[in-house]
């Protein structure tokens, strides 16, 4: 599982060019592990580090200076399946319910108790990232890419893609999550969260636009009319998120283009 990690770190090198080492005295994300009576898999979800990894990558390229102090990813019982994060406490909830039906939607996926356990990760990296795009948001305080929601979906599928096929899969995996969320949810139309088949749509897309041949599959599922404009949705999706993570960055974004 520690690989996807590292696939996703060469991801965000690669969208924003980053340069130069971070200082030890910067502002970090870390998580904590609440006591839970929601599940039986606590103790499992802090052994197997299942979201440490995922802040790992983003506090080795955080600039100094961009968070003026330490953002708390509180692991809790929430009473919902939920992840969200906070502006006013400048910190990120993933919920014990969440991991979960992650964990329950795993085992559904046909493969091997490897592949599973591999989805299973990739889905709750794909989460984490969501919501650090969310803290982008607050941090950058600028907005301009759409729907919140969806720019936070966004900036979680550039970073992935942005890694090649493992980090692709990641976001796959992403789709796959929200399109299981599709199934049964009653559509309210003032809801800030687009329709979750919406979204597993939309992440679909830039990742068979970013790669069409080789992520062709993908354009099946698509359909004709989708596919086809998949590649021109991609591209300024990720010239946005890269320019808009220039000031939070090591080196300012500088470096590789």
């Amino acid at each position: 599982m520690r690989r996807d990690i590292v696939v996703v770190l060469v991801g965000l090198l690669v969208l924003c060019g980053v340069a130069g080492t971070r200082s030890a005295m910067a502002g970090q994300l870390y998580v904590k592990y609440y006591p839970s009576k929601a599940t039986k898999h606590q103790r499992e979800y802090a052994a197997q580090r299942t979201l440490e990894d995922a802040l790992g990558l983003v506090n080795g390229i955080i600039n100094p200076n961009s968070l003026s102090r330490d953002v708390e990813v509180a692991v809790e019982d929430c009473g919902q399946v939920n992840a969200f994060y906070s502006p006013t406490r400048k910190r990120i909830t993933i919920c014990y319910e969440l991991l979960d039906f992650l964990l329950s939607t795993s085992q559904k996926i046909p493969g091997d108790s490897g592949e599973r356990g591999r989805a299973f990760y990739q889905m709750a990296h794909f989460i984490v990232l969501h919501e650090v795009g969310h803290m982008f948001q607050d941090i950058l305080k600028r907005g301009g890419l759409g729907n919140r929601e969806s720019e936070a979906d966004y900036f979680a599928a550039v970073v992935a893609i942005s890694a090649g096929k493992e980090g692709a899969e990641m976001a796959a995996n992403g789709s796959l999550l929200f399109m299981t969320w599709s199934k049964g949810q009653v559509i309210r139309f003032n809801d800030e969260h687009p329709p979750a088949a919406s979204r597993a749509y939309d992440i679909m897309c830039l990742v068979y636009g970013s790669k069409p041949k080789e992520y062709s599959a993908l354009g099946v599922q698509l359909g004709d009319a989708r596919r086809r404009r998949c590649a021109a949705e991609y591209q300024p999706t990720f010239q946005a998120w890269k320019k808009h993570l220039q000031p939070v960055l090591v080196g300012g974004g500088s470096g590789r283009q």
